[in-house]
């Protein structure tokens, strides 16, 4: 049997859908700055449970257009060195300065001890990474934190559409939020992101950046130096399409991870199934991650899953921040963040797509037991 690294099933009926859509956007001559994209905005904050949200070309842009609007420009934030680096990126070029925390081991976020020691004076802002569409248990208490010293608390939730703390979604968690719709997503639009917030002030600068820093009543002003962050209509549209079956495409990662946790069972002894999450916490699942004890070598595994001709999906992350080359102006101590040195090299992502089946997740399960057992 093959299992593939990533699949993305659209339906007959979707797909025709899409077409149409599309065909509206040809017709209307407006390709961007257009209805579908605004339409697609409100529906989003809906679905988060927010008042604003801004549709933007990258989750890369949401964040960076984050960071723009609350100021961090010759000031720091603190950030988990386990991250993709565009939770950096956007960071730098708004003028701010990177610190780097440490992760919990068990559970791959980002330690509030470690963000704590972290702390400096010019620190303006904290920013939570949902890893693999997990949301901490402790969110109250960063957010108790970052009340008592002052500081934005940012979610990164590029991981996380639809998961949800206490019965609210990912994006309505913190003071602002930035998304990522890249094709292996939760959801996706192809390319494109999203911010969302309950802070008018925010929403606003936000809308002005991602359209060149432009001033709304009037476009010849420019408030603000942005960029052309804008999300066009096309791809708005596939968009629209993906928060409107948002519910069912959580839902069945769920069901596939149930399969995973059921077929698992009686293995904890070898391997930590997926970081352990408890009420308030209900997660996404935009991976399914297992974390290896020490005795056991991930490569080896990863390979031999390969021999069974089992794609083996990207990790969160192998490489963390303070080890990539383009991270070296922001150098770190690697031994204050041991615990991302450890998780980086002992956590394995199993394949987690839509439309993965029973059948197909009994294949991968019995692969990996049969490697563990030699």
């Amino acid at each position: 049997m093959r299992i593939p690294i990533f699949q993305l099933p659209f339906t007959d009926k979707e797909i025709a859908e899409v077409q149409e859509g599309v065909a509206k956007v040809l017709r209307s001559n407006i390709l961007t700055k257009g209805s579908v994209a605004e339409q697609f905005e409100k529906e989003w904050a809906k679905y988060c449970g927010v008042k604003y949200a801004v549709a933007c070309s990258a989750g890369t842009a949401a964040l960076e257009m984050i960071y723009r609007a609350i100021g961090v420009e010759g000031k720091s934030v603190i950030i988990p060195s386990n991250t993709f680096i565009g939770t950096a990126v956007g960071l730098i070029r708004a003028g701010g300065k990177v610190i780097l925390a440490d992760c919990e081991k068990e559970t791959l976020q980002l330690s509030l001890k470690s963000a704590m020691e972290a702390h400096r004076p010019d620190t303006i802002a904290i920013v939570l990474v949902h890893i693999g569409g997990y949301i901490r248990a402790e969110l109250d208490l960063f957010k108790q934190w970052c009340d008592k010293e002052g500081l934005w608390l940012i979610e990164d939730a590029a991981h996380a559409h639809g998961a949800e703390y206490g019965g609210r979604k990912a994006g309505s968690l913190a003071d602002v939020a930035g998304f990522s719709f890249f094709p292996t997503k939760v959801m996706t639009c192809g390319e494109g992101g999203m911010v969302t917030t309950d802070n008018e002030e925010l929403y606003h600068k936000c809308v002005s950046l991602h359209n060149q820093g432009r001033r709304a009543d009037n476009p010849q002003i420019h408030d603000w130096l942005g960029y052309n962050w804008r999300l066009d209509e096309i791809r708005a549209v596939l968009g629209l399409q993906q928060v409107r079956k948002a519910d069912k495409i959580v839902a069945e990662r769920r069901q596939i991870v149930g399969w995973y946790d059921r077929k698992l069972h009686g293995y904890e002894d070898r391997l930590a199934i997926h970081p352990p999450q408890t009420a308030p916490c209900n997660p996404a699942f935009y991976k399914y991650i297992v974390l290896l004890p020490d005795i056991l070598d991930r490569d080896t595994i990863r390979s031999a899953m390969q021999a069974k001709d089992i794609a083996m999906p990207g990790l969160v992350y192998e490489i963390p921040l303070h080890r990539q080359p383009a991270m070296q102006q922001n150098p770190v101590e690697s031994w204050l963040l041991p615990n991302t040195d450890w998780v980086s090299q002992h956590h394995l992502c199993l394949p987690l797509y839509l439309g993965m089946t029973e059948v197909e997740v009994d294949y991968v399960v019995d692969s990996l037991k049969e490697i563990l057992d030699e």
